[in-house]
């Protein structure tokens, strides 16, 4: 299935202000591209605007970790209320591109996935936040959480 970015940001809301899933506790999602137009960390901060819509606040640590072509880039970020944001995007390694999001509540799940993505990406551009980049690489470098 072909999903926009606002029709992603769409099901979020709706999933959370209609009380179906409850409070948000942990968002999972997975973007891998075919092309190499843009890279992990641009897909990244595309993606952290996804998360700010589902969590409502800013994390309190980053872990990133990193493939030595660095064409792949995870990271987990930790909450100061508990929630868990896992986000993971890989840019020209992939045969079709693909996108899964699993957002669980503590009284459901909303899961969404699809293998066009182009819209996402193209659509989309990240909210003013603190650069992100930075404590990206500050965590790769030393192979540890950092403090937002």
């Amino acid at each position: 299935m072909i999903y926009s970015y606002d029709d992603i940001r769409h099901a979020i809301t709706n999933a959370i202000e209609s009380g179906k899933i409850g409070q948000p506790v942990s968002i999972r999602i997975h973007l891998q591209r075919a092309d190499n137009e843009q890279t992990p960390s641009s897909l990244i901060e595309i993606l952290l605007t996804l998360v700010e819509s589902a969590i409502g606040s800013r994390p309190a640590t980053l872990m990133a970790q990193s493939e030595d072509s660095a064409r792949q880039l995870s990271l987990l970020f930790q909450y100061h209320s508990g929630q868990t944001a896992f986000l993971t995007a890989g840019a020209g390694q992939a045969n079709q591109p693909s996108f899964h999001l699993v957002l669980v509540g503590n009284h459901g799940i909303v899961c969404l996935q699809g293998t066009d993505v182009l819209e996402i990406v193209e659509s989309s551009q990240p909210e003013n936040r603190p650069a992100i980049l930075p404590l990206i690489e500050q965590s790769l470098s030393q192979s540890a959480a950092v403090s937002l």
